[in-house]
C-alpha cells in the first residue's frame, strides 16, 4: 500500500513525522494520518515526499507493491529487499 511505502522511506531516511510535515507543507497529524491509512494521499503531498527524499513518484508505487501484506515468514526477505530498493534510489 502506498501509505506504508511512504512510510517505510520516511523511516529508511530516519526522519521524523515533524520533520517530514516541515518539509512538505503539512501538519503533523496530516502525516500520521496518511501514513496510518486514515486519509487520501492527494498528489501534492506524494510530490512533496518526491522532493524532500528525492525520489521518483514512480518509486513509491514500487515500493507499495513491495510493501504489500505477505506471509510472516516472508517479511523479513521483504523488508531487507525495500531497503536495498531504497537504497538504491536515494544514491546521488
Amino acid at each position: 500500500m502506498l501509505n506504508e511505502a511512504l512510510r517505510a522511506v520516511r523511516k529508511f531516511h530516519q526522519t521524523s513525522v515533524q520533520d517530514t510535515a516541515a518539509g512538505i507543507g503539512v501538519s503533523s497529524s496530516y502525516i500520521s494520518e496518511i501514513e496510518n491509512g486514515k486519509k487520501r494521499i492527494h498528489q501534492d503531498v506524494l510530490e512533496g515526499y518526491s522532493k524532500l527524499f528525492n525520489m521518483p513518484i514512480s518509486s513509491f508505487y514500487l515500493i507499495s507493491e513491495t510493501v504489500h501484506k505477505r506471509p510472516d515468514s516472508q517479511n523479513g526477505k521483504i523488508k531487507r529487499k525495500i531497503g536495498r530498493i531504497i537504497q538504491w534510489i536515494a544514491e546521488d
